[in-house]
């Protein structure tokens, strides 16, 4: 309908109000006047156009002042603004598209061409419209699933197996939807089942990937205590849904706190978890392909001593990839086990605060170009 489209005229001259309005009513948009700039700036305090016609050459505040004025102003700077007037030198056209013009007619005008400059900006106005409206639309559904997939990860902090494992951990997506997922539960009366996943790539399919995996463990897990065997089944299950366009890195370890044995496998991590006590550090490294990457792929199992006191710390490669200076990487393998050395902490929160604060410091920013993780496991 044009009729929700109402276009204000600024232009001093009677004469040509009434022609532009008669013109305008005839193609059945809705218009009102102004005969200045004054009288313009109080009707844009209650009315907002889709377009304004306005006239250069005025007295007291000319059409560039009050054009200058309104692209100053947040609740008037996207309204686009055709200039019509008797200036025709290159150098006012030029002045008008850079304050902000989206077009130029010069006087005397003609009627047909005016309306046609005026029917392009109805289009793209509405074009402009339903993109704005789409983009609000999706914000808003993409905040829905941003809260959805905050909701799926653990507790902030906890402990779980009546207090006999506490974790902590950090996770700062970089886009409103991470990549990066991990999760934490009791799967028997002596075991528990955790992992630390990256998907490839950010947004809508990557976040909905995690969710698919953190499924996944839920329902085979129940069934399946052996991480290698759990890795091959969903590499399987990635080429049978058909999910292969998208790929995932992942440390997936059981705990069973009886033996006070860890067995762990991995899925082309390509960083390690950091396992540590009071009197040793250890990487847990292992190389294998990522799942969704290749059909055939194999896995397998490695076991390390996990005793009360042990602690695991297990991030992403958002925190390898960050870099100060020069490109140089504010941690890699063996700096952040210098990092762990020299500030052990027997509190999970203080430990993971600590680390968190040390590559915002270094990083002097907080918008990374990847997902941060950071999730420590500890045994008390």
């Amino acid at each position: 309908m044009k009729e929700d489209f109402l276009i204000l005229i600024v232009d001093d001259s009677r004469m040509n109000r009434i022609v532009l309005s008669k013109s305008l009513t005839h193609e059945g948009y809705d218009f009102i006047e102004a005969e200045n700039a004054d009288v313009a700036l109080k009707i844009l305090e209650y009315r907002k156009p889709e377009l304004i016609l306005l006239d250069v050459v005025m007295p007291e505040m000319s059409g560039f002042d009050l054009c200058r004025l309104l692209k100053q102003q947040e609740s008037t700077r996207e309204i686009p603004i055709i200039f019509i007037t008797t200036l025709d030198s290159p150098e006012d056209k030029i002045r008008g598209l850079e304050l902000g013009a989206v077009d130029f007619i010069t006087k005397p005008f003609n009627t047909a061409e005016i309306l046609a400059r005026v029917r392009t900006q109805v289009t793209l106005r509405r074009m402009y419209r339903t993109i704005l409206e789409t983009n609000q639309r999706i914000a808003k559904d993409l905040e829905t699933a941003r809260q959805i997939q905050r909701n799926l990860l653990p507790a902030q902090e906890g402990t779980i197996f009546g207090k006999q494992i506490a974790f902590e951990y950090v996770y700062i997506p970089c886009d409103e939807l991470g990549g990066d997922f991990f999760d934490i539960y009791q799967i028997s009366d002596n075991k528990l089942l955790f992992y630390i996943l990256d998907v490839s790539g950010h947004g809508v399919a990557s976040s909905l990937i995690t969710i698919f995996t953190k499924m996944f463990f839920s329902v085979h897990s129940q069934s399946e205590d052996d991480p290698c065997h759990l890795l091959h089944r969903l590499n399987q299950q990635f080429f049978r849904e058909r999910l292969t366009e998208k790929y995932l890195t992942i440390f997936l370890g059981i705990l069973d706190l009886q033996k006070n044995l860890l067995t762990w496998s991995s899925a082309g991590q390509s960083v390690a978890p950091i396992l540590y006590t009071d009197d040793y550090e250890e990487i847990l490294t292992m190389h294998s392909f990522p799942i969704g990457l290749i059909e055939s792929a194999s896995y397998v199992n490695a076991t390390c001593v996990f005793p009360p006191g042990a602690s695991l710390l297990m991030y992403s490669d958002g925190v390898t990839d960050i870099c100060i200076g020069d490109g140089i990487p504010i941690f890699e393998e063996q700096s952040l086990v210098h990092y762990i050395h020299t500030h052990k902490s027997p509190d999970n929160h203080s430990m993971v605060s600590s680390l968190s604060s040390y590559i915002n410091h270094l990083a002097r920013t907080d918008d990374f170009p990847d997902d941060i993780t950071i999730f420590l496991l500890r045994r008390l």
